[in-house]
């Protein structure tokens, strides 16, 4: 894990709770770590259904770290969460849905 950069570690923390591509997608709209918990849209999702999933209090605290940016301004809600910052880990921009 020390030779992952910190978005990838983020990542493979997150793992516990989702699957890769799931997390992939996943926007800032989509955390919710006040309520420790993610939302997984059914447009992403792998059987198409949208659910909430908890998140354990290590990935809230990574996550609230990881949630601005080198600026110290939080992210905009249609960022993705893993990945290049704002954008998907293939490069790709955030589409706003």
């Amino acid at each position: 894990m020390t030779a992952a950069g910190p978005r990838l570690q983020n990542l493979i923390i997150a793992r516990q709770s989702a699957r890769r591509g799931e997390l992939l997608s996943l926007q800032w709209r989509d955390v919710n770590l006040d309520r420790g918990e993610l939302t997984i849209r059914g447009e992403k999702a792998k059987d198409g259904d949208t659910r909430l999933l908890p998140i354990s209090a290590r990935l809230v605290a990574v996550l609230t770290m990881a949630k601005t940016d080198p600026a110290g301004d939080d992210y905009k809600p249609s960022d993705f969460v893993f990945g290049e910052v704002g954008k998907q880990e293939d490069g790709r921009e955030p589409t706003v849905n």
